[in-house]
């Protein structure tokens, strides 16, 4: 049903990087191969972690292809922040190690 939504039915992150991807691409750009890589995954933005209610909060959904769930929304639950940097190469998410106050 989310992922029926006009909203819904491209890659949130995908869309951020200027790729228009409903699924049928890697987050490179190339065309998926792999059909049962094609489509998308509804991804809960904060991890659920087993909360039943945090699980079924729509709120909590973004749509993502099988490359950003699997890869970089991986890497950045496992590392504890967000990549990337400003303009000025300090590194965006308050999180990061480089913004921890020591």
């Amino acid at each position: 049903m989310f992922l029926s939504q006009p909203g819904n039915q491209l890659c949130i992150m995908c869309r951020q990087d200027g790729l228009l991807n409903p699924g049928t691409m890697r987050m490179d750009g190339s065309l998926e191969t792999n059909p049962r890589r094609i489509g998308l995954v509804v991804d809960h933005i904060t991890p659920h972690r087993g909360d039943k209610r945090l699980f079924w909060d729509s709120s909590n959904w973004q749509p993502l292809c099988h490359d950003h769930h699997d890869i970089t929304k991986q890497q950045e639950e496992n590392r504890g922040f967000v990549g990337g940097s400003d303009i000025n190469g300090r590194p965006i998410d308050s999180d990061h190690p480089w913004n921890r106050t020591r």
